[in-house]
């Protein structure tokens, strides 16, 4: 009997181990125990693809970006790395740590957490499908939040525990070494050349270099690169003052002397701005302020960049057209356009309103690293012709402030909305080194909303250096901009910015002027 009851016993031990063994993994599932790919820190970065976890660069699926001037990050991608666990109940999505939670809403400016609710200092947002939170309001789970400047990587590091403030500076300082920078400061600190072109791009503009001032285009001689210096001086930040029989170049603690070629190798006049320097097999050449190593995307689509300006020298070329999109950024319309644009080799200028911006922020990184050029639509698409004077102000000056906070680039370019002006306006731009820029061919794509016929509108009437006007607002018109541009490439036209097109024909932009198109 006493061995039945030990038996029973024995057996019953075994079963509710077996039990326990069999639950365990879905009490740690609950509780946000560890998950695979799990770490301890983890830095995002803006507007970037590519994030660090314990120190190695790992993928990101949505990346961080700013709205209303705060930082928020994709919150799956976050909790999962950190050991967190989300869920979705219909409108609502919840992370949870431990025993703490926070209970989201898209378009909420509170989140609900285990006692009460919680301030946010900005609402939840989806963009392209992922799901973001202000990046602050994590610190509700016991996580260390903390974030920096754009200038300063435009990083945001959370840490499942509280960081000493040593380790916290090494992990900011090695995260922005293996990232780089912000992808949008790096058209403003970089040149970007090509062998035997007389264009180059200098703080995200494209340029012609003067065959009296400049001397020479890029050239190789054997394996050596060799660069104008007079021409990256202004954005490489060195100086050239005529010395003897030669010039004397002065850059970042250096001085040296040259013959009056002014050249130098593309190594040694990198150095003298501080920058560092790459080519490929195709000619391209990039003189960076930031290293491109970490930065593979960035790396490839600056070279890319820089190989597209021999078109810009092509005799075969029948014309020049700018094709010109207002009232973006557009989400996913926008990035539509861009890669058509980019497979295309075709550049454009994009003419923002601030209040897009904030709405998709997503693609402006992209505008300038992609050889296109960034201009300014308002604020809020307001007449301008009828504006008061700050009212005026304020919808040139708010944009202005927001596209040179992401890009590094003030716009030296605007067009007001409807193309309404008046004295004031003029004036305005005047005073702020800016020209008016409306446009000499409109095929009404707003209000057709029909590819056919808007392609038909521009391909029937386009000319040699026509401003075509139109809106990245719709597919429609996205798919009828990249029609228009397959056709007349075939005709042997190029596609180029505003500004380009300006200096084929030319034609020197002024301030306060009003400039329809350059054609003959």
């Amino acid at each position: 009997m006493q061995r039945s009851v030990r038996f029973l016993l024995a057996w019953v031990l075994i079963l509710a181990l077996t039990i326990s063994t069999l639950a365990l993994p879905r009490l740690q599932e609950s509780t946000g125990g560890s998950v695979p790919s799990t770490g301890s820190v983890l830095v995002l970065q803006g507007e970037s693809s590519w994030g660090l976890l314990d120190g190695r660069i790992t993928a990101t699926t949505g990346s961080r970006y700013a709205q209303n001037g705060v930082q928020l990050v994709p919150l799956a991608q976050t909790a999962a790395a950190l050991g967190g666990t989300v869920t979705t109940d219909g409108g609502t999505v919840t992370v949870q740590y431990r025993n703490r939670f926070l209970t989201f809403t898209e378009g909420s400016w509170s989140a609900q957490s285990e006692s009460e609710p919680v301030a946010l200092s900005t609402t939840p947002v989806t963009v392209d499908g992922v799901f973001h939170v202000p990046a602050v309001s994590l610190s509700h789970l016991g996580w260390t939040v903390h974030t920096t400047g754009y200038y300063d990587g435009d990083l945001v590091l959370l840490s499942r525990t509280s960081l000493p403030e040593d380790r916290l500076e090494a992990s900011l300082s090695s995260a922005l070494e293996l990232l780089g920078p912000n992808a949008g400061l790096f058209p403003s600190s970089s040149v970007l050349l090509r062998l035997d072109s007389r264009w180059s791009v200098q703080n995200g503009k494209t340029t012609a270099m003067s065959e009296t001032t400049d001397a020479v285009t890029p050239t190789r001689s054997g394996s050596t690169i060799l660069v104008p210096l007079n021409a990256c001086a202004p954005a490489l930040g060195y100086t050239v003052t005529p010395s003897g029989n030669g010039y004397l170049v002065t850059g970042h603690g250096t001085s040296l002397t040259f013959s009056q070629a002014m050249v130098s190798t593309a190594d040694v006049t990198a150095k003298l701005g501080g920058h560092v320097y790459l080519d490929d097999a195709s000619g391209a050449i990039v003189i960076s302020a930031y290293s491109l190593d970490a930065k593979l995307s960035l790396r490839s689509t600056a070279l890319e960049q820089a190989g597209q300006l021999t078109l810009l020298d092509s005799e075969l070329a029948k014309g020049y057209i700018a094709l010109t999109f207002d009232d973006g950024p557009s989400g996913s319309i926008s990035s539509t356009l861009l890669d058509g644009l980019k497979a295309r080799n075709a550049h454009a200028t994009f003419f923002l309103c601030n209040y897009r911006i904030s709405t998709f922020p997503q693609t402006m990184d992209r505008y300038l690293a992609e050889g296109h050029e960034i201009a300014n639509h308002s604020a809020t698409h307001a007449n301008l012709s009828t504006a008061s004077s700050s009212k005026l102000a304020q919808e040139i000056d708010t944009t202005n402030r927001t596209i040179t906070q992401r890009t590094g680039v003030t716009p030296t370019l605007m067009r007001p909305p409807g193309g309404a002006y008046d004295s004031d306006v003029l004036a305005a731009l005047k005073s702020r080194g800016m020209s008016c820029i409306l446009w000499s061919l409109d095929p009404m794509d707003w209000k057709l909303r029909n590819t056919e016929k808007i392609v038909q509108a521009v391909v029937s009437q386009v000319e040699d250096g026509d401003i075509v006007l139109l809106h990245d607002m719709s597919n429609a018109s996205v798919q009828a901009a990249l029609q228009i541009i397959d056709i007349l490439q075939a005709k042997g036209y190029r596609f180029v910015t505003v500004s380009e097109l300006a200096e084929i024909k030319d034609v020197t932009l002024q301030p306060g002027q009003i400039y329809y198109g350059f054609t003959d």
